[in-house]
């Protein structure tokens, strides 16, 4: 039968959009396309067709469509079908027609070239799309696999001051898609979504109905990030993480193996180098994981490799798609030479071998090897593996020039019998593979990883030759821990199929996998007890009945544990185990085996543990004794258990780990045939829940310093927990879109440090939550956590929650010091499970640290700045008064900036440059002032003296146009009316100004309405997270009033007796306030206003307010165009958008630029 293999690669760097670039999604499918091209089956009746590569300005929409149609569409039964994507993913915009879809009222996507231009066209590729081209492809038949190297929702967790990484994910796009724009219907959408529940995985995020196979990068609330990553030739190429250990995963193929079991390898290998990034694996239907990869496309690895003479050079068929590690001159790979027609059962004995050669280039599919000189160059030989090298592990050294550096350079330098340098790491120069940093600082050393600055393992005190040799034990050990998890072996007649290791539940079942995730669960007297397991190994081998072909035959396994304090244990007495075809071996006596994370770890916040069991099998005995070590910080002992002295190089090798003695293969020494692999699963001990105290005064500790104050009548227990933990069941409902897009404002805020890479505490869980009384959480009686972390000025805490239907802003942080903060919840969502709300589920709430604008040390206001506006749109003030006069001394047209009562001017001002008005001004100047405790009047008197002594009072014969918004309005109205401003501004344009007054009787009650529209995507005009600062901030002080802005106040009715000014005022009314879908009584804002205030006085506010009359979600039109009763109302400038995307959308932009130019 001739099948075909089709595959389209996709891989885009070259964004149009510099800040949008990435570096290794074109090496991603450069590498794919030859692994392919080198082991494609050809025995088979396989033929390759020539894959399609659409790779950046190539890769459009339009063109990954007709690609997927025109080639992948030509899969019968069959053939095969892979569709690679290595590139940013995103998220869009829902039409309405797919909410119900889409709880988050958000599509997934792949952005595409072309995706993120302008004009008719140029959209995403949604998961919707994408599940329908997958179903069109699959109908005839044909084996589908889906490949997708990127991530679609932002976890909002990394580390900016660290992590460089560049991330495979796009801000969402806010636009809103036609329906029409879309490659199928509403129905085909709907049909789609019921045929996916038929699979297996969910967390990825993408669903596809049709028989297929997807491979993704990770959960659908985590980030795919790049990794540093060693090419063919052994130099660093950016790659994507998942990409790059999926092939990694394939090179190691040495025969037939499922889907499951790739997977199994893979997520291992990027768990073990990324924490944060879990893999996903999907079928439909399920029963495809088990499958062989590719239908059985790939051919398996020989036991050798063929050795020729080409060109001139003596080459080997193997090559980086096939395993082969790089050259490293100081540990070189030595193969044994035989003559060809040797029977495959003397390949494994050196003395028979004619000679030993050394590799000296790999290349991607084939190698030039040295020594071959006095072989026959008319003949072929069979090469085995003898040795292949130990690499040394890249640490970044972070040591600024002082004592404690050169101690950790000298350390370097003399770790080995104190005058040779490690044989174990070695110093990552910029650009290269690291593992580890180390930092000296403090008078002491830490070591983390490159993505994190909290330390792996404790901090070493004092920086002396001891301290400095230490920390290098250290790193070696960590060194090791790291060898032993990734030793592999490319030349192998062992096949992954033939020894299978099984963890099995109470039940003697296989646990599923291939994620293994084992948690303690509580007992009968509410005590969380261990989960536990039981490890069985089975020899697969033997007679097949469908092929007739007895391959059976007796094989050793070794069974590591590797732990998450770096500990290497045996968990084999005799170090190995020997198993004859058919059987079957249960570890420690068939007894079960305790899944536990250890108090002291636990004690510490920690909640979930990992531990890696590696699976080494071999054809003959072996000694895992010899890789044993204690965990960190303790030395490693060399095992005195009975253990095996027979000389072969898998020996040889595990005790190199240990020792690194380099010497050579010692003549007769066996050339052992083995394979490894290794199973992750994490245990997860969740802490323990302390009752919510009731008593006045009384106050528990939850972990890490945390306090939970009394409240007096919820009735519930709480307990902090990791987010990725906390919203395991919610995905992307665990935070909205707003406050996942950009880390730079909104991160999680950690509780409690934990070690290195395990997630911080930032969440917190509430649960037995009984009678109703969480509805007793309210701002006259909130409930308190005392956190001993403190905030930066411009720092704000946001605590949120999912109540099953809406996310809802919970309250607020007050400083009480220095180093510690009082968190303030006013309300708590009801309790949910799975997303759903449930009497019997739990609430959690996330706390999401918010970075405002005005990040530092605050100023002295009031400030009257002179603005710099880059060409990145980057703003820089000059606040000198003699320099700013300079500036105002040579400028004939000056533009001024007045904000409102929440944000500052940087924003506004940046807004010159990006609505094309900038240069026609010669001076752009920013008024900054305190809006919420200082009068309008003073406000306005402050202006006038500011502006006075930088040469602009009455009669400066330049022209100054003021733009204000919203309360900056009123501030320049006062100024222009009863301050003389009206010969001193040419014009003033208002935005957003509550002329006559607004309904809110506080800046938090606003605030926080606004918050809960913008958090579930109900505004008409989608908010970028820049605006979250202003609005957190502003609801960060419950004690601020509107009293000067309420209809009537004493400043609003002066204000309205006052004359025509002479000058001309024009208002920018923002119409576009909630989407029209949600603006019908009863629709989601009414009963998310009801969620908010109850009912409350502020509901009977809130509710007509965005509902019966047009707005801009802070004031009502109607109010900005009156000026007072003795003047005539103006006629507004209506701008679709609202009162927080004046200054960014593109239609508050174009109206502004209209009002300067008219």
């Amino acid at each position: 039968m001739n099948r075909t293999l089709y595959a389209l690669l996709v891989g885009i760097d070259n964004y149009p959009e510099p800040r949008h670039r990435l570096n290794g999604c074109i090496n991603d499918i450069t590498r794919i396309r030859e692994y392919l091209d080198a082991r494609y089956r050809k025995d088979a009746g396989f033929t390759l067709a020539p894959p399609v590569v659409l790779t950046d300005a190539q890769a459009t929409r339009q063109a990954v469509v007709d690609a997927f149609r025109g080639h992948l569409g030509q899969a019968k039964k069959g053939d095969v079908a892979l569709f690679y994507y290595s590139g940013h993913g995103s998220q869009e915009r829902a039409p309405k027609e797919f909410w119900h879809l889409e709880p988050d009222k958000l599509d997934e996507t792949l952005v595409c070239y072309d995706s993120r231009m302008d004009g008719p066209g140029h959209h995403d590729l949604a998961d919707k799309e994408l599940a329908y081209l997958i179903e069109q492809v699959a109908k005839p038949g044909g084996h589908v696999v889906v490949v997708l190297d990127c991530c679609h929702s932002g976890s909002g967790t990394r580390d900016l001051r660290v992590q460089q990484t560049a991330v495979r994910r796009m801000e969402t796009d806010l636009r809103e898609r036609p329906l029409d724009t879309f490659i199928m219907t509403v129905q085909d959408a709907d049909r789609l979504s019921r045929g996916a529940d038929g699979g297996v995985g969910a967390d990825s995020g993408w669903s596809a109905a049709g028989a297929h196979v997807l491979l993704a990068a990770c959960r659908d609330d985590e980030e795919a990030v790049e990794y540093h990553a060693e090419g063919p030739d052994g130099r660093v190429e950016p790659r994507g993480t998942f990409s790059y250990f999926l092939g990694d995963a394939l090179r190691t193929i040495t025969g037939p193996i499922t889907y499951r079991e790739l997977f199994a390898r893979t997520e291992a290998l990027v768990r073990s180098r990324v924490p944060g990034q879990t893999p996903q694996i999907e079928s439909i239907p399920a029963g495809n994981l088990d499958l062989e990869l590719f239908d059985g496309a790939i051919r398996p690895t020989l036991p050798f490799y063929t050795l020729s003479q080409r060109d001139g050079q003596w080459r080997i068929d193997g090559g980086a798609v096939h395993g082969l590690p790089a050259v490293d001159p100081t540990d070189p790979t030595l193969l044994e030479v035989f003559p060809f027609g040797v029977p495959d059962d003397d390949l494994r004995t050196a003395s028979k071998a004619l000679r030993r050669v050394t590799l000296s280039r790999v290349e991607p599919t084939s190698s030039v090897v040295e020594g071959g000189e006095a072989l026959d160059p008319e003949q072929a030989y069979k090469a085995v593996i003898a040795a292949m090298p130990l690499p040394r592990i890249g640490v970044v050294f972070e040591l600024p020039d002082s004592d404690g550096a050169k101690l950790a350079i000298q350390a370097l330098a003399t770790a080995r019998d104190g005058s040779q340098p490690s044989l174990y790491v070695r110093e990552a120069g910029i650009g290269a593979i690291a593992r580890f940093r180390l930092l000296a600082e403090g008078g002491g050393y830490v070591i983390t990883s490159p993505e994190s600055d909290r330390p792996l393992v404790a901090r070493i005190e004092g920086q002396t030759p001891a301290t400095a040799r230490l920390a290098f034990q250290r790193l070696e050990h960590m060194a090791k821990w790291i060898l032993a998890s990734e030793l592999s072996n490319p030349n192998t007649s062992v096949q992954p199929e033939d020894v299978v290791l099984e963890l099995l539940d109470a039940d003697g079942q296989p646990l599923p996998g291939p994620s293994i995730r084992l948690e303690y669960q509580l007992d009968t007297n509410g005590k969380w007890q261990p989960p536990r397991f039981k490890i069985r190994l089975v020899n697969k081998t033997g007679y097949d009945l469908a092929t007739g072909v007895d391959n059976g035959r007796v094989l050793y396994c070794g069974l590591l544990d590797l732990t998450d304090t770096f500990a290497i244990s045996p968990l084999l007495e005799a170090g190995y185990v020997r198993l004859g075809p058919g059987e079957s071996y249960e570890a420690f006596q068939g007894k079960f085996v305790e899944a536990k994370v250890p108090d002291k770890v636990w004690q510490q916040g920690i909640v979930e543990y990992k531990d890696v069991l590696k699976l080494i099998v071999c054809t003959k005995e072996f000694n895992t004794h010899l890789m044993r070590q204690g965990p960190l910080d303790l030395p490693g002992t060399k095992s005195t258990t009975r253990g095996i002295t027979r000389r072969g190089s898998l020996n040889r090798l595990m005790d190199r780990l240990q020792t690194r003695e380099i010497g050579v293969v010692s003549e007769g020494e066996d050339l052992d045939d083995w394979w490894a692999t290794q199973v992750i699963f994490t245990t997860v001990r969740p802490l323990e829940a302390a009752p919510v105290p009731n008593a006045p005064g009384r106050s528990v500790a939850l972990a890490g310093g945390v306090r939970l104050l009394d409240h007096p009548a919820l009735k519930a227990s709480a307990r902090l927990s990791p987010a990725p933990a906390a919203s395991r069941d919610l995905g992307n409902l665990a935070l909205p879109r707003l406050l996942r897009d950009d880390p730079t404002v909104s991160l999680p805020f950690p509780l409690a440090v934990t070690r290195g890479n395990d997630p911080t505490l930032s969440a917190l869980i509430l649960t037995d939550v009984r009678d109703d009384s969480h509805r007793e959480v309210t701002p006259e009686t909130p409930l308190k956590l005392q956190v001993p972390r403190g905030l930066a000025d411009g720092e704000y805490v946001l605590p949120v929650g999912f109540d099953g239907e809406f996310f809802l802003p919970l309250g607020r942080a007050e400083r009480t010091s220095a180093g510690s903060t009082e968190l303030i919840l006013e309300r708590l969502p009801d309790p949910t499970s799975g997303g759903k709300k449930s009497l019997g589920g739990s609430i959690r709430i996330f706390f999401q640290k918010i970075v405002g604008p005005w990040l530092g040390s605050p100023s002295p206001y009031p400030i009257l700045a002179a603005a710099q506006v880059g060409a990145d749109g980057v703003v820089e003030s000059t606040r000198d008064v003699a320099s700013v006069a300079q500036l105002v001394a040579g400028a004939k047209t000056i533009l001024l900036y007045v904000h409102g009562i929440i944000g500052d001017t940087r924003e506004m001002a940046s807004s010159a440059l990006r609505g094309g008005f900038a240069d026609r001004y010669d001076l752009v100047l920013t008024f900054d002032y305190e809006n919420l405790n200082t009068t309008i009047a003073e406000n306005a008197r402050l202006l006038g003296e500011r502006l006075k002594a930088v040469g602009l009072g009455a009669g400066h014969g330049k022209q100054l146009d003021v733009v204000a918004h919203s309360m900056g309005g009123l501030v320049s109205r006062w100024f222009i009316e009863r301050e003389g401003g009206n010969k001193v501004a040419r014009r003033l344009v208002m935005l957003g100004t509550p002329n006559a007054g607004s309904p809110w009787p506080r800046v938090v009650d606003w605030a926080t309405a606004a918050l809960a529209l913008g958090l579930n995507g109900l505004t008409g005009t989608p908010w970028a997270a820049s605006v979250l600062g202003g609005l957190v901030a502003a609801g960060s002080d419950p004690r601020v009033t509107l009293r000067e802005m309420l209809p009537g106040s004493e400043t609003l009715t002066a204000m309205g007796q006052d004359g025509d000014p002479g000058i001309p005022y024009t208002i920018l009314a923002g119409n576009t306030s909630i989407i029209p879908a949600a603006r019908e009584d009863g629709g989601p804002v009414s009963r998310l206003m009801a969620r908010i205030f109850g009912t409350q006085a502020l509901y009977r506010v809130a509710n007509p307010f965005f509902l019966g009359s047009p707005n801009d979600v802070a004031v009502a039109i109607a109010s900005m165009t009156q000026l007072g009763p003795g003047r005539a109302p103006l006629v507004p400038v209506e701008t679709e958008c609202d009162h927080l995307t004046y200054f960014r959308s593109p239609a508050g932009l174009a109206s502004l630029d209209r009002a300067l130019t008219s």
